[in-house]
């Protein structure tokens, strides 16, 4: 296909302390487990230490209640909810296994958040044409890197890379012998087997691992690439838009990174299929037409 340009992106990240692994926050103590006065919600009084439906049921309406505020890892009210949890166990008998004799342990976390009025996403076409996106109304970004609080790189080529797959066991690669270091690759969502309905693709309808975001965004880096963009669709996404903005637009948990997230692109994201569309068009493409390619082996 014919490449655009990827204009250079800033994706300024504001971190819970530094976000270097090195120098990540201070671990809290382990909190011994208090007294159920002091618990946020009350503990059952009939709950055991047996799994039944209804003891589960019990525990996770208590625990999905707006009290918790979403249970957010590393958030103030996420660890009353994990002293919750760690009361319960103590009262029904179960031994600790954490730290220190406790129901707990310690995890070291990172909370990235890209601050919007510095980060943006802007696509130029080969006739030079300027195409910026809107945070979250065309795209959502962030970063996996923990080594900086700025990431961002110079114009790159954009290829479109089908599904993403490199998947031997399938005899599938959409990758090929292609070079792609330092540049911008645009994925599907979901696999080819889900594309097609052909139950002896890949696993049909049914997703496998190579459908995941996850892959596709660590397969990206694994070929080289500096940023990895998924096209978002609702029915092989399985949700909504909204999902995809409201889940990553704000502060991102990741646990702390050895390398300090050395291994992944520079940049991943989402846009939306109007976006791609308008993407393609502008290197004289229809996204349609290239989305039902994509779905034969050997695309390139």
């Amino acid at each position: 296909m014919k490449h655009y340009v990827l204009a250079a992106s800033l994706l300024a990240l504001a971190a819970c302390g530094s976000p270097k692994p090195e120098s990540a926050p201070a671990e809290a103590p382990v909190a011994e487990t208090p007294p159920a006065q002091t618990l946020l919600m009350p503990l059952p009084t009939d709950t055991t230490a047996a799994i039944t439906a209804g003891d589960l049921a019990e525990r996770i309406k208590t625990l999905a209640d707006d009290t918790f505020e979403g249970r957010g890892p590393g958030t103030p009210i996420g660890e009353e909810a994990a002293t919750w949890i760690g009361a319960e166990m103590a009262r029904i008998g179960l031994k600790p296994g954490g730290d220190d004799g406790t129901y707990f342990q310690k995890v070291a976390m990172v909370n990235q958040t890209i601050e919007p009025e510095q980060s943006f996403l802007t696509f130029t076409a080969p006739d030079g044409t300027e195409m910026p996106t809107v945070l979250k109304q065309d795209s959502v970004i962030w970063t996996k890197h923990q080594d900086s609080t700025t990431i961002s790189f110079a114009p790159s080529d954009v290829v479109f890379v089908g599904y993403g797959v490199d998947a031997p066991e399938y005899g599938w690669d959409d990758y090929g012998d292609q070079d792609y270091t330092g540049k911008t690759v645009v994925i599907l969502v979901n696999d080819p087997g889900f594309a097609t309905g052909d139950p002896e693709l890949f696993k049909g309808k049914s997703m496998t691992y190579y459908g995941r975001w996850t892959y596709k965004y660590e397969e990206a880096a694994r070929k080289g690439a500096t940023a990895a963009i998924i096209v978002h669709e609702t029915e092989p996404a399985s949700y909504g838009w909204d999902v995809v903005k409201n889940s990553w637009s704000g502060a991102q948990s990741d646990l702390v990174r050895e390398d300090g997230g050395a291994d992944r692109a520079d940049l991943e994201g989402w846009v939306t299929r109007a976006m791609a569309e308008k993407l393609f068009a502008s290197a004289g493409l229809d996204f349609e037409a290239m989305k039902t390619a994509a779905k034969t082996r050997g695309f390139k």
